[in-house]
């Protein structure tokens, strides 16, 4: 499996820096994927200065996910927050909707990446949890909004340590092939929701960021 993502990896970089524009790998557009399909199905694969028969479709848009070569929306928040007892609703995106240009199908989610920084009030009464995750009653969880309510049951994307005042990176990945990603339908709202719990217990927060990978 790691050769296959690997080689994959390579085609799509080689083709890449074929193109005029020299697509960025990190922000891609529904076009810009489009031109790698165009450039596999049309002229075929790139191997030892050689290019090889066309590429069927299917096997195209095998090569894009391993790649993780799909088109990306992102949306981020850098607003401070600190909430006790939170339940608070701090970012979200839209899933696509529409037909792929690419597969002549409903856009298809293929992963969903999450950061967020944060941290807890920096104090507790058992001292023996602090800078653990034991007793950490501040966190984060991911939702899906369909027509402004939510649907399903949330999922937990990051804990804070306990009782530590300095700033956590925490990140989250979900593939196509989880159930989160799964129940996403075209238009939902994916969301981070800032959650504290107990009197005394504070979520802070300064960034939170959706990357939305769709082919």
């Amino acid at each position: 499996m790691d050769t296959i993502k690997s080689w994959a990896s390579k085609t799509i970089k080689y083709l890449t820096n074929q193109t005029q524009n020299h697509i960025d790998m990190e922000q891609k557009e529904v076009d810009d994927v489009l031109q790698v399909v165009e450039m596999l199905t049309q002229t075929g694969r790139y191997e030892q200065s050689r290019v090889l028969c066309p590429i069927p479709l299917d096997i195209v848009i095998n090569i894009l996910e391993f790649a993780n070569y799909t088109a990306s929306i992102t949306g981020e928040n850098a607003q401070s927050f600190r909430e006790v007892n939170a339940n608070h609703n701090y970012l979200s995106i839209k899933a696509p909707t529409g037909t792929s240009p690419i597969t002549g199908e409903p856009f298809k989610i293929t992963k969903i990446a999450f950061e967020v920084s944060s941290h807890d009030q920096g104090w507790s009464d058992v001292r023996e949890h602090h800078g653990t995750y034991n007793g950490s009653y501040t966190y984060g969880e991911i939702s899906l909004l369909r027509n402004n309510e939510e649907v399903g049951n949330r999922t937990r994307c990051y804990t804070n340590l306990t009782a530590t005042s300095s700033w956590q990176l925490h990140k989250k990945d979900f593939f196509m092939d989880s159930d989160f990603i799964k129940s996403i339908q075209p238009g939902d709202e994916i969301a981070v929701f800032l959650r504290s719990e107990y009197p005394g217990w504070c979520n802070f927060t300064n960034f939170a960021s959706i990357k939305l990978f769709y082919i």
